[in-house]
């Protein structure tokens, strides 16, 4: 997501950079809290997969191009599918 918001930012697009860089902070988050409390750890990584699919899903559906929101559906519905598989075992 980090290094999205760059190429985005390159490509000229200052909304990328910001939401790139808050989304990473977010998935960030989600990764320590999962050291300390692995439900509220899933939990946020969770909601902002879940966000980032629906999200992209609606840039997809403006756009038709696969380069980038269609691959970023593709790696926000993993990373959904892998938040929630994690949160249901702990």
């Amino acid at each position: 997501l980090l290094a999205g918001s760059y190429f985005g930012w390159k490509a000229g697009s200052h909304v990328s950079l910001i939401m790139g860089i808050i989304s990473g902070v977010v998935v960030l988050i989600g990764v320590y809290l999962t050291t300390v409390n692995v439900k509220v750890g899933y939990s946020l990584l969770t909601g902002i997969s879940c966000f980032l699919t629906f999200l992209f899903i609606i840039r997809f559906m403006k756009t038709y191009k696969f380069m980038p929101s269609g691959m970023l559906i593709l790696v926000s519905l993993i990373a959904f599918v892998i938040s929630v598989r994690h949160f249901l075992q702990k």
